[in-house]
């Protein structure tokens, strides 16, 4: 009797912790007789230890996209709970979904958002609802996306016992056909559902908003600010580059101005090149303003853009008065060819950092010098071409994307450590055929899901780009192509459907986004530099180009998390502390909806307490 006694105390103190599953149902529509009807299955996920792999056991058959929507589930649910307080570490579990219905094809992008709110039940070991449903897609971002046949869902999930059924936000207002009728006509689902059914529809915008109504619980993110991630660390290596880039782009302009004014040039030569850098003085007096309002990383950008342009002139004016211009240009790709080979030698020969904030600042400077080897070849083959001009242009460019490679790699000798951390770039390997395929797949699924998006045309010409660069060996130019192939797919996916104006209301979630990832790895001891600059950068074009903001917060989400991986790379499973930015709390409701949940469990409780408080009588009086 004593042994039973403690079996059912243990049953409820340890039950939560081992109950690694959780279960919902899916819903979707079929076609039957010329017209639509929907259906249901049962969605459920079971995590076992592992290394974050995704399975997917279906039966009958689901769409194909059913898959991808599982791997997206996953990643959103670690993106928000890895490495968190909670204890969640997704590279330690496997995700094993589980369909089973009695109709074929259930299943496809609109289960997104109910196999990530089960997901994130299993991993915080929360039940859900019974009676709660949802249909959407999930983004990348954790945003509902929107879904077709939704009166036929709301009434598959009344039959399948639901009394409330979350919608994305956006779609309470849906069309239905009339009876007997090719019209439709667009009802209210909300007043609909109540009348037909008597049932609740809710809109919800993103995966905690519908975890919240499922579960009873609130997952709640603590905000931060742009002045907490940039960190004095980053302040004043960003500082250093950006005063050292600005005044060699000044000296530079200064010698082409003299050099311009004692040359025999032509009138029509020499307003061509008074005019690039004229336009140039301008451009540097921009990142002067922008060192003293403490935009450092856009101050260097406007300073490497002037110096491409001040080189291009300097070396058009030598051009103009040259007497052999062929000879002219190959001694330019020559001397560019040198100087490339030179800076190359001295960051590969860097092999031992001492502390980890090395590791990311080295690889940026090893990116920018095989774009400056990239470049050069473009200009051989312009040369080759006849197109002397372009050939300068392009060495030019290559000449300062050289000089921001050794920028880089002298920030190396600004951060010391007691590290012993070998850097070798063979080791980025791994990572970058693993991103390539995280891009490939997020690609493919978009293309699923989008009509069209610029965003995608791009992320699928960066993707090619990563998988060149990887078959040559570049690794960390592959790596990085892939993380920004990846971030546009994702980006085709969460504005799709929007306008303009949709767009530009979207910054303040995408740089919440950005910032959250930016302080987790920097909670984790991390110094995310290219995710720090992509954000501050982005915030630059927020009034003049609004879609460019957007395009580089998603870059900088990308980069912050991938910066323990780097780490990882070169220094075998590098120690990291746990993050802090999300809580899990019961959720308060203004109305009886997402009560029935915490009903059901205290009765279950109470009566397990009687049979244990039984029990423990019996065992005393014997």
């Amino acid at each position: 009797m004593r042994a039973l006694f403690l079996l059912l105390v243990g049953m409820i103190i340890f039950s939560p912790v081992a109950a690694q599953s959780a279960h919902t149902k899916i819903l979707g529509v079929r076609e039957v007789g010329g017209r639509s009807e929907g259906i249901s299955a049962d969605l459920n996920i079971e995590l076992i230890t592992g290394s974050g792999r995704v399975f997917l056991d279906t039966m009958p058959l689901t769409e194909i996209d059913t898959q991808a929507s599982a791997r997206l589930a996953a990643e959103v649910t670690c993106d928000i709970l890895n490495g968190t307080s909670t204890g969640v570490s997704c590279e330690e579990l496997d995700f094993l979904y589980t369909v089973r219905s009695d109709y074929t094809m259930v299943g496809g992008p609109s289960a997104g958002a109910a196999m990530t709110v089960v997901t994130m039940a299993a991993v915080l070991n929360k039940s859900v609802a019974s009676n709660v449903m949802i249909t959407g897609t999930i983004n990348p971002d954790g945003t509902v996306g929107p879904v077709g046949g939704l009166i036929e869902k709301v009434d598959a999930a009344n039959k399948a016992g639901a009394d409330l059924v979350l919608v994305p936000e956006g779609q309470i207002m849906t069309y239905t056909s009339l009876e007997g009728s090719f019209m439709a006509i667009l009802v209210n689902l909300s007043t609909y559902a109540q009348e037909q059914w008597g049932m609740d529809v809710f809109e919800v915008k993103n995966i905690e908003d519908a975890f919240k109504y499922m579960t009873g619980y609130e997952i709640a993110r603590v905000s931060v600010s742009s002045a907490e991630v940039a960190t004095a660390e980053y302040l004043n290596v960003m500082r250093s580059m950006a005063e050292d880039l600005v005044a060699l782009a000044n000296g530079k302009l200064s010698v082409a101005q003299e050099k311009l004014s004692q040359s025999t040039i032509g009138f029509g030569y020499s307003e061509i090149v008074g005019s690039i850098l004229s336009s140039e003085e301008n451009e540097l007096g921009q990142a002067d303003n922008l060192i003293w309002s403490g935009n450092y990383y856009s101050a260097a950008s406007y300073a490497v853009n002037a110096m491409r342009s001040i080189e291009y002139a300097d070396k058009l004016i030598s051009y103009y008065t040259s007497t052999n211009a062929r000879s002219f240009v190959r001694d330019q790709l020559d001397q560019v060819s040198v100087n490339i080979t030179g800076t190359e030698q001295e960051i590969m020969s860097i092999t031992d950092v001492d502390n980890i904030y090395d590791i990311e600042v080295l690889m940026v400077a090893i990116d920018r010098i095989r774009a400056a080897d990239g470049l050069l070849e473009s200009a051989i083959n312009s040369s080759l071409q006849d197109n002397l001009e372009g050939a300068l242009d392009l060495a030019a460019f290559a000449e300062v994307r050289r000089i921001t490679a050794e920028k880089w790699a002298s920030v190396a000798d600004q951060f010391t450590g007691d590290e012993n951390i070998t850097f070798n770039i063979s080791n980025v390997k791994y990572l970058a055929q693993r991103r390539i395929e995280e891009a490939r797949t997020s690609t493919t699924y978009a293309n699923t899901i989008v009509p069209t998006s610029s965003f995608l045309f791009e992320s699928e010409d960066l993707l090619d780009r990563a998988e060149t660069n990887f078959l040559e060996s570049n690794y960390v130019a592959a790596l990085f192509s892939a993380l920004e192939s990846r971030a546009l797919a994702n980006l085709a996916m969460e504005t799709r459907g929007m306008d303009n104006a949709e767009i530009v209301s979207k910054i303040p979630d995408s740089e919440g986004d950005a910032l959250s990832a930016i302080a987790s790895a920097e909670e984790r001891g991390l110094l995310p530099i290219l995710a720090i600059s992509y954000l501050e950068y982005g915030k630059t074009f927020e009034e003049s180009n609004p879609v460019s903001t957007i395009v580089f917060l998603g870059y900088s989400k990308e980069f912050a998390k991938v910066s323990h991986d780097i780490v990882n790379s070169m220094s075998a499973g590098y120690a990291l502390l746990p993050t802090s930015d999300v809580t899990i709390n019961p959720a308060v409701f203004t109305s009886g909806v997402g009560n029935s949940l915490n009903i059901y469990l205290v009765v279950v409780a109470g009566f397990l307490l009687g049979i244990i408080i039984s029990l423990y009588k019996i065992e005393r009086s014997s």
